[in-house]
């Protein structure tokens, strides 16, 4: 799995894996946090969750800087799903899920704030 706290003090490195400063994805992190909360919120009124916010099975990409970043390197060199899996100890099923869910909603406004064009339609 990446080393975050790593590439986190590494500018050159954050830039080479995502194509951005270390201040650029800092201030895509909060809105892109915002973003997500808010989708989550609106899928779990849509599904009509009964479970309280934060229940069951803790996924393998806990926060949002990790999401983010998965997203970004996606974004920026379109590895195949097993080579993502690899990256964050995940299967490529589930890499092919994360990137539909955050690609698909996130996909244009990551792309508008970054420069960094996404995929039409992600295919497993």
């Amino acid at each position: 799995m990446l080393n975050l706290t790593r590439i986190d003090k590494k500018e050159r490195l954050m830039r080479a894996l995502t194509g951005l400063t270390l201040k650029q994805f800092d201030e895509l992190l909060g809105d892109f946090d915002s973003a997500y909360e808010k989708a989550l919120d609106a899928d779990r009124s849509k599904r009509g969750c009964e479970r309280k916010k934060g229940a069951g099975k803790k996924p393998r990409l806990a926060n949002a800087r990790l999401k983010l970043f998965f997203v970004l390197i996606y974004l920026k060199c379109y590895p195949t799903y097993d080579v993502l899996g690899m990256l964050f100890d995940l299967d490529s099923g589930n890499c092919c899920d994360w990137i539909k869910t955050f690609a698909a909603r996130f996909g244009d406004d990551v792309g508008q704030k970054t420069g960094v064009a996404r995929t039409q339609n992600p295919q497993c």
